[in-house]
């Protein structure tokens, strides 16, 4: 994605909506390996000895820091031209 990014920036390009869609991947990606990690370790995954339920808390709020995650979808869709 990064390389995309600068290979658009050098051409003159529109990257105004990267930052955007970098940080909708990293919080949706990091919440969706945090709820994937409480599923293999069942029970245990919710225990503080684990220290999973630290990372689960920590990704469930990353995708709502700095704005929601619903209002970078309408931004990215909103540049995109797509409706939402």
């Amino acid at each position: 994605m990064a390389v995309g990014t600068a290979q658009r920036l050098e051409a003159g390009g529109d990257v105004t909506v990267d930052p955007a869609i970098a940080k909708l991947l990293a919080s949706e990606s990091g919440l969706a390996a945090s709820q994937a990690a409480v599923q293999v370790l069942g029970g245990n995954g919710c225990m503080s000895e684990y220290g999973l339920e630290k990372d689960v808390r920590d990704a469930v709020a990353g995708t709502g820091r700095s704005g929601s995650n619903e209002t970078r979808y309408d931004r990215v869709a909103a540049v995109l031209g797509l409706g939402r």
